[in-house]
């Protein structure tokens, strides 16, 4: 027994309506695979790039020694403000500015995130070589410290309505 499923219903749930193109069953066979080559490579560069889009950068000195570790008393505070802002952290990039020992990694992280095309980066640090780069062309948004936001709940509230602001 064959089920029909109403296309809209398939759309609903994301899945897409499978309709052959006419031009592939036509009599010229010859150009067919050279078509359908070329229409799957674009869905999968559109499908890979619409996977991992960058939409907030955050730096700042530490973050590598607890970013994305749930045992981590920073990791949890910030992906609850994170959570409560609506940022997904799958689309958050981080650079940690105590690894930044050269004007070479310096200008490497500047570019990437210019590459990112971002226009807001968050900072956890006042000063830095990467956060004056940065004020030049994108607006760099101050955040408090984390450990102060740990200590200090008008700190955590200042973060949560800063990053709020610029959603």
């Amino acid at each position: 027994m064959v089920a029909k499923v109403d296309a809209s219903l398939l759309n609903v749930f994301g899945q897409v309506t499978w309709q052959p193109k006419s031009s592939y069953f036509s009599s010229t066979v010859e150009n067919a695979p050279a078509e359908l080559a070329a229409d799957l490579t674009t869905q999968l560069v559109v499908e890979e790039q619409s996977e991992h889009r960058v939409e907030q950068i955050f730096i700042g000195s530490g973050l590598d020694s607890f970013w994305d570790n749930e045992e981590s008393t920073e990791w949890r505070l910030l992906a609850n403000i994170f959570n409560a802002v609506g940022f997904s952290v799958e689309n958050i990039e981080y650079y940690d500015t105590s690894n930044l020992h050269s004007e070479d990694t310096v200008f490497a992280t500047l570019e990437e995130i210019i590459e990112s095309g971002v226009e807001i980066v968050f900072s956890f640090d006042e000063r830095g070589e990467l956060v004056d780069q940065l004020g030049e062309g994108l607006q760099v948004v101050h955040l408090p410290d984390l450990q102060h936001q740990l200590m200090s709940g008008q700190a955590k509230k200042n973060c949560y309505q800063q990053l709020l602001s610029h959603v």
